[in-house]
């Protein structure tokens, strides 16, 4: 276990289930499992705004370590991103910001609330409602959704519908989906509504999800 990780990750007080894989710093995880995979397809994609939405956000990692990369390799390109964070209560305490990140979390100690960067670069709105609550999706078609849920064996209720059909619906055609659930329950949820699903392993790691949304489906199987 990787001490640093431990005292930024959160352990549910009901199962014991980590938030992130402690072998690996919180930075590492979030680029490995989450922004690597869909990194290519946010690179040259042609839309000048790009929107991404993180159900599970947590002290907001992910998100911080997106908009770095993306200030530093995308800067003629705009970012919006919705995340969804119910219980922020149950973060506290927060401890000290880590320094790598310091400029990309200006959430830190509260995981909700509207952020911009003032330069108009990127915006940042941190919802404490469920995702199951579309009407706090965006409005516009969505390139990447970050599922950072915990396990959906031990932690169903998270993953109740209209989640996956409601992310379905809202995501553009060639969309992208970064988990670290390789749950056979959720890949087959998936495939039924357009997704094309891709089991990532490589050594020293555990195995995560990459999925592509691939087409429209037919008029007879509505995605909602």
């Amino acid at each position: 276990m990787d001490a640093e990780s431990a005292s930024y990750s959160f352990r549910h007080p009901r199962t014991g289930e980590w938030a992130h894989n402690l072998a690996h710093s919180v930075q590492e995880e979030s680029w490995q499992t989450y922004l690597k995979p869909a990194w290519d397809f946010l690179c040259n994609h042609p839309a000048p705004i790009l929107r991404v939405v993180e159900v599970g956000f947590g002290r907001g990692f992910n998100i911080a370590e997106l908009l770095r990369r993306f200030s530093l390799e995308l800067p003629f390109k705009k970012l919006e991103v919705v995340a969804f964070e119910p219980f922020p209560e149950q973060l506290e305490p927060w401890p000290d910001i880590p320094k790598p990140l310091v400029d990309w979390m200006p959430w830190w100690g509260k995981s909700a609330g509207f952020f911009a960067d003032p330069e108009g670069h990127w915006k940042v709105q941190i919802h404490t409602q469920v995702a199951q609550q579309i009407d706090f999706w965006p409005e516009q078609e969505i390139h990447l959704v970050i599922l950072d849920l915990f396990s959906p064996a031990r932690h169903p209720e998270q993953w109740q519908e209209p989640l996956i059909s409601t992310m379905s619906a809202k995501i553009a055609a060639g969309g992208q989906l970064c988990s670290y659930t390789v749950a056979r329950s959720v890949r087959e949820r998936l495939s039924n509504l357009g997704w094309q699903c891709h089991v990532r392993s490589e050594t020293n790691r555990r195995d995560t999800l990459h999925a592509v949304f691939q087409a429209e489906l037919s008029p007879g199987d509505a995605r909602m």
